[in-house]
């Protein structure tokens, strides 16, 4: 649903890809550590 919106939206209105990919991974990068950080204990307690 995301890509059928960037291919609808004029190339002056889209957002640079390379600002998107780094968006991304940063909020991947951090729900990743969030849940590496809250789970660990359990993972350790088991």
């Amino acid at each position: 649903m995301i890509f059928n919106y960037l291919h609808h939206v004029p190339p002056k209105t889209l957002i640079p890809y390379s600002w998107l990919t780094k968006i991304s991974k940063r909020v991947l990068f951090s729900c990743i550590w969030w849940r590496f950080k809250f789970f660990w204990p359990t993972f350790y307690l088991l």
